[in-house]
């Protein structure tokens, strides 16, 4: 941890702008920014990272729990932009079948943009989460990176495996040169896949009964981008629950109502290059 930021060694050894934002930042959702900070929880999170967001552009996918990974680029936009499939920004895309989220967990998955593969210099991808995986990838060869938002139904709908796919269709970048690092999320410490929701509406007929009793969501991510090719020694996997570790960071799993969820704020992961 610097500066209460989580970032991942190896990334940082290759100088890979990365990081995850604590709660000593604040909420850094604009869709539930209940005291209009969170622009400048934002503002103060990017610049203790060295990136300035005003001659850089920081890109914000549509997350939707979606397959769907983009290839994207710098226009002429600087900024925080809201990336959406019909946005310049983005150079190619590749719209994957996924498992959908009940109707009630979220509305139109299939607008989703969940995966960001760039080469570009000055472009930094960022996620706001809260319980699911944040997986940054990037290439020591050719220096493309990505960012994944990996929650269980993602990860079920095989997004990070794809990603890597991706990576090496669209960049070139083979499974052996890639360093991979699985940020803060839930751990098994807190979750209980067969006791949930997901479970019993959209995943049993995908996950059998004894992988859901004891489903670790870093265990089955780690597993599958080494069955993908990649080096166990360029896997790098964050110790932080984010659902047992309350002080650090925001949990949409920790808290039980309706009402809490909603106020529930939202930490931010990012990757990129100056």
């Amino acid at each position: 941890m610097i500066d209460q930021i989580i970032t991942s060694h190896k990334l940082t050894e290759f100088k890979v702008v990365n990081g995850t934002s604590t709660k000593s930042f604040g909420n850094m959702s604009i869709t539930r920014d209940l005291d209009d900070s969170a622009r400048d929880n934002r503002g103060k999170f990017f610049n203790r990272l060295g990136i300035d967001h005003r001659s850089s552009v920081v890109l914000f996918p549509n997350l939707r729990h979606s397959a769907n990974i983009a290839l994207v680029s710098r226009s002429r936009r600087n900024g925080c932009v809201d990336l959406t499939q019909r946005s310049p920004e983005i150079m190619r895309i590749k719209k994957m079948p996924g498992i959908n989220p009940p109707k009630d967990y979220i509305l139109h998955p299939e607008s989703g943009i969940d995966a960001c593969i760039s080469k570009s210099d000055s472009l930094f991808i960022a996620m706001a989460l809260a319980d699911c995986a944040p997986v940054m990838f990037y290439d020591l060869i050719t220096g493309c990176y990505a960012l994944v938002h990996a929650g269980v139904l993602g990860a079920f709908s095989g997004i990070v495996k794809n990603t890597i796919k991706c990576m090496e269709d669209w960049c070139d970048a083979k499974p052996p040169n890639l360093i991979c690092y699985i940020g803060p999320c839930i751990t098994s410490r807190a979750y209980n896949l067969k006791k949930s929701g997901l479970w019993n509406v959209v995943l049993s007929n995908v996950v059998k009964k004894d992988v859901a009793e004891n489903f670790d969501l870093k265990t089955f991510l780690s597993e599958e981008v080494k069955m993908a090719g990649l080096k166990k020694n360029n896997i790098e996997i964050s110790p932080f629950c984010t659902a047992t570790s309350e002080d650090m960071f925001f949990s949409n799993y920790r808290v039980a109502s309706k009402a809490a969820k909603i106020k529930q704020g939202r930490h931010i992961s990012i990757i990129g290059r100056q």
